[in-house]
């Protein structure tokens, strides 16, 4: 195991766990179908977030088949999105690259110019 799993889950082993029921955060009533539409968005945003977090061109399936039975791992990755450790300016605590400034949200080559130029010209 490398440096930086270790101190990873160190850190995530620091933090404390919550336990809570969902059932009782739930509303009654006409409520329900409003809280199923807020579910449904928030799986949406989910999938959306774990393609900003991942390296470039590696799947989630790619990152957990790392975990291979890890328990620990495969929770340390499942809190942080990814490789990259959110308690530490995202350094990787698994083989991958930096993480890319833009997040897979904009091209890998975008220089900030080229961005400020867009903004500039699309108010």
């Amino acid at each position: 195991m490398s440096e930086a799993v270790k101190v990873a889950r160190e850190r995530f082993r620091s933090l404390a766990q919550v336990e809570f029921d969902p059932r009782e955060l739930l509303p009654a009533g006409e409520d329900v179908r409003c809280a199923a539409a807020l579910v449904e968005a928030a799986d949406v945003a989910d999938e959306i977030f774990w393609r900003q977090a991942l390296p470039p061109g590696q799947s989630r399936a790619e990152l957990f088949a790392l975990a291979d039975g890890d328990d620990e791992l495969r929770e340390l990755l499942l809190f942080n999105y990814g490789p990259y450790d959110r308690l530490d300016n995202n350094r990787p605590f698994l083989p991958a690259g930096p993480k890319p400034p833009g997040a897979n949200f904009y091209p890998p080559d975008l220089t900030d110019a080229e961005f400020a130029r867009f903004v500039s010209e699309h108010p």
